[in-house]
């Protein structure tokens, strides 16, 4: 971005600041979600650990779309307060342009953070790190086509990341619900051995050994 334009390379400082804030401002979530997933599985109890990830990506998906249109309608006055009244007029337009972009991954982005913080909860590194390993790749790859290549600025540096997060909300996803019936019977504890004689019987052969 910076070979293309000093200006659009300044203005990424107020959007970024922006947008990771926006997201950090949540990230009670990842936190509550790891907690609950955690005891969930202390007690062997698949299904509750299933409601709790079902419950907290449901209100990540609702903050994201709430926090997403928060960005598009009045994003614009938030910029200038961060760029500055000496440098708003010259930043602000790559500014609203890379945040209008941004806004609409912020549902992939926060269903990310709690895919990721069960992920963890459940005591599963692997599937984080291939999501943040595919983050990049993708990221880089979408940074190079369509900054380098296709010269769309502020507006590819912000496509790329938006699809980057998608992709790791979906590499997660995937991971979670699409081996969740070999995962659960994997993990399903055996019943235990039924006990003999019964305990209904068991009675009447104590009193007649002590007898």
């Amino acid at each position: 971005v910076g070979r293309q334009s000093p200006i659009a390379l300044a203005a990424l400082a107020p959007a970024c600041m922006l947008c990771d804030r926006a997201i950090y401002l949540f990230i009670f979530l990842a936190y509550t979600t790891t907690n609950f997933v955690a005891t969930a599985r202390s007690r062997q109890d698949w299904n509750a650990e299933g409601r709790h990830v079902r419950v907290a990506l449901t209100i990540a998906l609702a903050c994201g779309t709430i926090m997403g249109a928060a960005m598009l309608l009045a994003g614009g006055p938030v910029l200038d307060w961060l760029a500055g009244s000496a440098a708003a007029a010259a930043l602000g337009k790559d500014a609203r342009a890379y945040t209008a972009v941004r806004a609409l991954g912020m549902p992939a982005a926060f269903a990310g953070i709690v895919l990721q913080a069960a992920a963890l909860g459940a005591k599963d590194w692997r599937t984080p790190m291939v999501a943040v390993l595919s983050t990049s790749v993708v990221n880089f790859s979408a940074d190079l086509l369509l900054v380098c290549w296709l010269h769309m600025g502020v507006v590819g540096a912000a496509v790329g990341t938006v699809l980057a997060q998608v992709g790791a909300a979906a590499v997660l996803a995937q991971a979670r619900w699409g081996r969740r019936g070999a995962r659960a019977e994997a993990e399903t504890p055996p019943a235990a051995a039924p006990r003999w004689p019964p305990p209904a019987a068991r009675e009447p052969l104590l009193w007649s050994a002590g007898s």
